[in-house]
This record gives C-alpha cells, sequence and structure tokens, in this order.
C-alpha cells in the first residue's frame, strides 16, 4: 500500500472516531448531559465556540485553516465577476469534502444548523449587511442560498426603476424648463414642437403677433439648454426684445452688419455659438438683397448642421415674419421674380429651394424646424402650409376662410375665435381651441388709440394754464405778459413760429410724376424700397407705383406718348 493511501485510511478512522463520538453526545438525555457538562458550583463547561490552535490535532489545524483561507480567498476573488465566481467555487470546493470536521471544530450544533451558523459569519464578516432595524428580521431569516450567492460574488442583476419613479426623481428645472409657457392650458414639451413646421396665421388684431411673441419669449427662456433661432423681422416689430427691460430677450447679433457676403459665416456662427438673433429686414436697400441674406444664413446653418454627427447637432428654429411677401403662391407677384441669375435662375427660386428643399425636406433631421407666420394664408406658397403644427387665429377674409376651411376648420369657428385664440392643430391631426398668454415684452405693433389720447389730455392738464386773454392775445407783447421781475425782454425783431402742421402717411401713388419715376427706374431705383426712399411712399404705395411703372412699360410706343 502507498504511503497517501496509508494516509487517506489513517484518516478515515479517525474521522469515523470523531463523527461516533459526536453522536454519543447527540444521543445523552437531557439529565445525563447536565450531568456531564456541569462541575464545582454548578459552573458551564459546555464547549466554547472559540477554539484554541493549540487545541486542535494537526489535521484539523490543517482543515481549519484551510476553511480561513478559502473564505479570504473568495472574500478577495469575488469582487472580479467571472473570474470571482470561478475561483471562488475552487477555494470553497477545496475543504467542502471535508466540512463536518470543519463545522465541528469552529460552531457546535447539528449538521444543519451548522452550515446555516457557518455561511451567516463568514458572509456578515465578509459582507457585513447595512440593513436598518426595521430589517433586522428580514436579513435574519434570509435563506442559506442567497447569502451563498453573496459570497460567491453572484450579483443579481439591477432592476429598472419604475416610471412613476423617475418622474418624482427628476430635477423640477428640468420638467419646468422642457416646457413652453404659451398659455394657461397650452405648455407643449419642447421636443415636440421644435425642429418641426409651423404654421401661425391670423389677421390684424386676432394674437398672432402677441402669440409670435410669447413663442420667441420661450425661445429665449430656453436659451440656457441652447436653442438658436434666426427671426426675419420684415416690418421691425420685434425689436423690442432686445429692450433692457426685457429680462427674457433674445441674444443681439454681434455681427451688426449682415450682408451677402458674411450671412454664410452668419447663419454657421448662429449654431456654433448657440446664439438667438432677430434679422430686421427694413435695415436692407431692397428685398433682393434682403432674400439673398436669407438665403445665405439658411446655407450657413445647413452647412454646420450636415458637417456634425447626430448626437452633436443643435436643435435650431428660422422664424419668417409676413411670409406671404417672401413666399407668395402667385410667383408672378413678386419683385424676386423679375431678374435672374448668370444660371438662369430667379432670386425667388432661390429662396424657394433654401426653404422648400433645405428647411422643410432635409432641415428636420438636421435639427432644423422652422416656423411660418402671415396675415394672409391664401397668399402663401402652399407648401408652407403643409406643416406639423397649425395655429389659427381669427380670420375673416373670404379666401382665408376658405383655406382655413381645407385645413378642417369651419368658417363659423373661425371667425368667433376671441383675440388671443387659436385653434391648434398638432402632429397627430387633433385640433383644439387654446388661449395664449400676454406677451412680457412691449408691443409695438398696437396702434395709439383712446389710452394714449387721454395720457396726453392728462399731461397738458398738468401743465400751467394761461390766462383767457393772453391765449385771445398772441401778438401781444411780452412785457405785459410778464408776472415776475429779473426776466431779460426777447428781441424785437423776433418773427413768430408757423403753424405746426401734422405729417401725412405720405403721398399716394397716383400724386407722383410718373415721368420722373420711370427715369429713377431706369437710374438704378429699380425696387419698391428705393422708390420709398427716393418719394417717401409708404410700402404699399411704392408697390402700386412699381406696378404702374411696369403697366407703362409694357404698353406699346404708341399708347405710352398718348399717355
Amino acid at each position: 500500500m502507498r504511503k497517501n493511501d496509508e494516509h487517506d485510511l489513517l484518516f478515515e478512522e479517525e474521522e469515523d472516531d470523531l463523527l461516533d463520538e459526536q453522536r454519543d453526545r447527540d444521543d445523552l438525555e437531557p439529565d445525563e448531559q447536565e450531568d456531564d457538562t456541569t462541575a464545582g458550583g454548578g459552573s458551564s463547561t459546555l464547549p466554547s465556540p472559540h477554539v484554541r490552535l493549540s487545541s486542535l490535532r494537526p489535521d484539523q489545524l490543517w482543515l481549519t485553516g484551510g476553511a480561513l483561507v478559502a473564505s479570504g480567498i473568495a472574500d478577495v476573488a469575488m469582487h472580479f465577476d467571472k473570474t470571482g465566481v470561478f475561483f471562488g467555487l475552487v477555494a470553497v470546493g477545496v475543504v467542502a469534502r471535508h466540512s463536518n470536521d470543519i463545522l465541528d471544530h469552529l460552531v457546535p450544533g447539528r449538521d444543519v444548523e451548522r452550515v446555516r451558523a457557518l455561511t451567516a459569519q463568514v458572509v456578515d464578516r465578509v459582507l457585513p449587511v447595512q440593513a436598518d432595524e426595521e430589517e433586522d428580521e428580514r436579513h435574519e431569516e434570509q435563506a442559506v442560498g442567497a447569502k451563498l450567492q453573496r459570497l460567491l460574488g453572484v450579483r443579481r442583476r439591477r432592476e429598472e426603476p419604475e416610471e412613476e419613479e423617475e418622474a418624482q426623481h427628476t430635477h423640477p428645472r428640468t420638467m419646468a424648463d422642457d416646457h413652453l409657457d404659451l398659455g394657461p392650458n397650452f405648455q407643449p414639451h419642447a421636443s415636440s414642437i421644435l425642429s418641426k413646421r409651423i404654421g401661425l396665421f391670423g389677421i390684424p388684431g386676432s394674437g398672432k403677433t402677441n402669440g409670435l411673441t410669447v413663442f420667441l419669449e420661450e425661445l429665449g427662456r430656453l436659451r440656457q439648454i441652447g436653442v438658436p433661432f434666426v427671426l426675419a423681422d420684415t416690418e421691425g416689430e420685434y425689436d423690442v426684445l432686445h429692450h433692457p427691460d426685457y429680462l427674457l430677450r433674445p441674444y443681439k447679433a454681434g455681427i451688426h452688419n449682415v450682408r451677402g457676403d458674411n450671412a454664410f459665416a452668419f447663419g454657421q456662427a448662429v449654431l456654433e455659438r448657440g446664439r438667438q438673433v432677430i434679422l430686421n429686414l427694413q435695415s436692407y436697400d431692397d428685398d433682393n438683397e434682403a432674400a439673398l441674406v436669407m438665403i445665405e444664413i439658411i446655407r450657413g446653418m445647413r452647412s454646420w448642421a450636415e458637417a456634425r454627427p447626430n448626437d452633436e447637432r443643435a436643435t435650431c428654429m428660422f422664424i419668417l415674419d409676413e411670409a406671404s411677401i417672401w413666399l407668395p403662391q402667385r410667383q408672378e407677384e413678386s419683385s424676386l421674380s423679375k431678374e435672374k441669375d448668370a444660371a438662369g435662375q430667379t432670386l425667388l427660386a432661390r429662396l424657394q429651394q433654401a426653404f422648400f428643399g433645405t428647411v422643410v425636406r432635409r432641415g428636420r433631421k438636421r435639427g432644423i424646424g422652422f416656423l411660418f407666420a402671415t396675415q394672409r394664408p391664401a397668399d402663401l406658397d402652399k407648401r408652407c402650409i403643409s406643416c406639423d403644427w397649425l395655429i389659427l387665429f381669427r380670420q375673416t377674409f373670404p379666401n382665408d376662410l376658405n383655406k382655413y376651411a381645407e385645413l378642417g376648420v369651419p368658417k363659423d369657428v373661425a371667425q368667433a375665435l376671441a383675440p388671443g385664440e387659436a385653434m391648434v392643430i398638432d402632429p397627430k391631426g387633433r385640433r383644439h381651441v387654446q388661449q395664449f398668454r400676454q406677451r412680457h415684452s412691449p408691443d409695438r405693433s398696437q396702434s395709439p388709440g383712446l389710452a394714449s389720447l387721454e395720457r396726453h389730455a392728462t399731461r397738458w392738464a398738468q401743465q400751467p394754464e394761461q390766462e383767457e386773454d393772453d391765449r385771445e392775445e398772441p401778438d401781444a407783447s411780452m412785457s405785459q405778459r410778464q408776472t415776475t421781475g429779473d426776466v431779460a425782454p426777447p428781441p424785437s425783431n423776433v418773427t413768430p413760429l408757423p403753424t405746426p402742421v401734422l405729417p401725412e402717411k405720405g403721398p399716394r401713388a397716383e400724386e407722383i410724376d410718373l415721368a420722373a419715376a420711370i427715369a429713377l427706374w431706369n437710374c438704378g431705383y429699380n425696387s419698391e424700397r428705393k422708390l420709398m426712399k427716393a418719394f417717401h411712399l409708404t410700402l404699399h404705395q411704392a408697390r402700386r407705383l412699381s406696378k404702374m411703372i411696369e403697366e407703362q412699360a409694357d404698353k406699346p410706343a404708341s399708347e405710352r406718348a398718348t399717355d
């Protein structure tokens, strides 16, 4: 017989002897156990669970040390996921064959109780459970399998939190700032309306300008999370958003002189720096230059977005006020369709390509949204009306009512909307009437009314009143009017001031010398805005004069001579 076999046989005999002794102790009656375990003065001689190393035999010492080493290896290896599980199983497997002997010398009690107690002791020492007092009982009743899972490093998959819990722990600033406060019952989420197509229509006085301004104010509030926009302001009604008293004012463009040669770089800078810009189209000499600037800005925005991956693209908006002037349904009435470039393309066609080819068709996936606002939707290009969101304020013109009816809004409903109310059609086709809140910024579009007249009357009443005879005798000498001394008399050769004349709105197109207008037209004053400056006309009268010049040019030479 080999030496190893002799050692195993000797070890098995010693193991059987230890088990027999343990069975004998367990089979004793309670009275006999008390007699055997009590001596001198009733002091207890129960075997202590803490065993001295010097009292162990060499084989017992080896097994006890192996158990401690195995628990240490499991403690270290459990932190390495799959590797920890493997080494933990190996370490425990080393002493699993002799577990009864190890338990016999470490923890007293029966076999099942030994396994439970030893496992709990090792696990709680390696991974102490941090529990409240109310949870102590639950941890004490944990199954042995759960403790072994903790010992061997078997980690449970972390459960995903419920949606309700996520909503409760969401930061309140994020919940508030992600919604646009457009009205008392109209707070759409920013992601549902930004980078979308929006149409905003309504007659003067319906609340269209107020609704658009409220939308701009909300975009200004969202500046802290980076929502750049460009507003093409046709009538100059929205520059009050730069007023110093307006807290949520958008960014004022650092490049004040945006022209065709730097508009492309300006469009890129809007997205690169996250700017919010109001572009005053009245500052340009004519519509052609203003249209060219808009085209280049849109090209610059698109170029910046295309050069970035999807996760780095910024959501932005391009807003066109009075869109029916720039994108009319009847293209022949637009001044942008008169001249063609070297490629045979009119400026109107290029502007349509910039909007409908870049923003509408491909802009949404690049994060570029747009908003078209106009008073006359019937005159607007029909491609501008095909929108995700439609915000329809009150309308009374027959053609526009027909356009509302095509969109699913009955004529009587469109006429009955109160100021500030709008029929909102969302991307799902749902229709609901919403009341927009009042704007915080000053309203430049309001016309002078009785309120302004009352303010002037109050100021006039506060001025010192003159005597009746003073008002009746305006040519009386100053010496008779003086009521206090030490005032030098005026010189005698002073002429009276002329009676002030209130300025008129401007001449009508029919009052302008048509021959002089044609001569200026041929000299380069061939746009409506240049005619406005030359003859001090309003935009409407300048358009009428331009039309008269074109009609005169289309007449035969004989008729022109007759005229």
